[in-house]
């Protein structure tokens, strides 16, 4: 399938700025993510119009939040050889910024409002990586940082239901992955934490609130190979689905009386982007993928609205972004029966201190 044909029949655009534009967050009118030319800078963008910014020696995006007045971003960027953590509120440009670290490593996988501001989660790092979180006011003052340690472990992804904070990552178990899910009170107290895997590699990188329901969605290998995995906190129950090699569920919408999710997996060894359709009981209906004779993904979903990459249609990657349509090319999926091992884990809690400069 041609560039041509795919800008022509579907609501999809390319974004290409001369290097590699990859783009892996949206929310409302914002989109995030990163460019590599001669170095990485964070790639920011407003109603698909997009800028460059440059923090450190290299910066990305991955993440950013529509507050309906401007966009927030969460950025990491190295600078001497630390990795340091921001927060950036832009439009058209950026119009204020706050950067934070620690004697340690400080990565920032996800922005999310709260009642008091923005939670900013992803992972410290002095010996091994340890879950972060940090607490932002609306004028990014911070309120304050913690950091959660059981062995090696990541948030990527938290939101706030019913006076909670649910996050979402993986921990470290034995020579592989588990998805790990912890449930929070308003001041960051642990009230449960557990992990859901198999005996590979099984990540959690997305977690959703959908009319009073509240999911998890990410991956769960077996020998070598994974399935979409979604979890329902509030009932415990999981589901599997496979598409093709490698999938990976990154996003999780509403769609008619079901649901849609995104992600990427590979078919006949190119990476594609999936959406996967499912009925108000988790039966897979139809899935179908995006993406040409190359790597191709799809990595948010916000409303039917997708970002991505692809390296199909040039030398370097291109930014990704369009409409789901049910006119893209379908594909084959089967809903996986198997089980998967849910485990307590301790997390010992610990107040961070951090480094605040604008």
């Amino acid at each position: 399938m041609s560039r041509e044909f795919i800008l022509k029949l579907f609501a999809v655009f390319l974004i290409n700025f001369g290097g590699d534009e990859l783009l892996f967050w949206k929310d409302g009118n914002c989109i995030a993510g990163k460019i590599s030319k001669e170095r990485e800078e964070v790639l920011l963008g407003y109603k698909l119009k997009f800028f460059k910014y440059k923090l450190g020696d290299s910066s990305f995006s991955y993440t950013v939040v529509d507050t309906e007045n401007f966009c927030i971003s969460g950025v990491s960027f190295y600078e001497n050889k630390r990795l340091k953590g921001a927060l950036l509120k832009y439009r058209d440009s950026v119009i204020d910024k706050k950067v934070f670290y620690s004697d340690g490593d400080v990565m920032v996988w996800s922005v999310s409002r709260n009642k008091s501001g923005f939670l900013v989660a992803g992972g410290i790092k002095r010996k091994n990586w340890d879950c972060f979180l940090a607490y932002f006011d609306e004028n990014f003052n911070l309120k304050r940082a913690l950091s959660f340690n059981g062995f090696q472990e990541y948030f990527y992804s938290c939101t706030e239901f019913k006076e909670k904070t649910y996050c979402v990552g993986r921990i470290k178990y034995k020579e592989n992955w588990d998805g790990l899910i912890v449930e929070l009170s308003e001041n960051g107290k642990v009230l449960s934490s557990f992990t859901v895997g198999s005996k590979g590699k099984d990540y959690f990188r997305h977690v959703k609130v959908i009319e009073g329901k509240l999911f998890a969605i990410g991956r769960s290998e077996e020998e070598g190979n994974s399935d979409v995995l979604i979890y329902d906190i509030l009932s415990g129950n999981y589901y599997l689905y496979d598409i093709g090699e490698y999938d990976y569920g990154r996003a999780i919408e509403k769609y008619g009386n079901g649901y849609i999710v995104a992600g990427e997996t590979r078919i006949n060894g190119d990476g594609e982007g999936f959406f996967l359709l499912l009925d108000e009981k988790f039966n897979p209906l139809r899935a179908y993928i995006i993406g040409g004779y190359e790597n191709d993904g799809v990595r948010y979903l916000d409303n039917l609205f997708f970002v991505g990459y692809t390296y199909s249609y040039s030398f370097t990657a291109d930014g990704l972004a369009g409409i789901f349509s049910e006119n893209f090319k379908r594909v084959k999926v089967k809903r996986v029966f198997r089980k998967l091992n849910l485990r307590k884990v301790n997390l010992k809690l610990k107040e961070e201190i951090l480094r605040v400069e604008n």
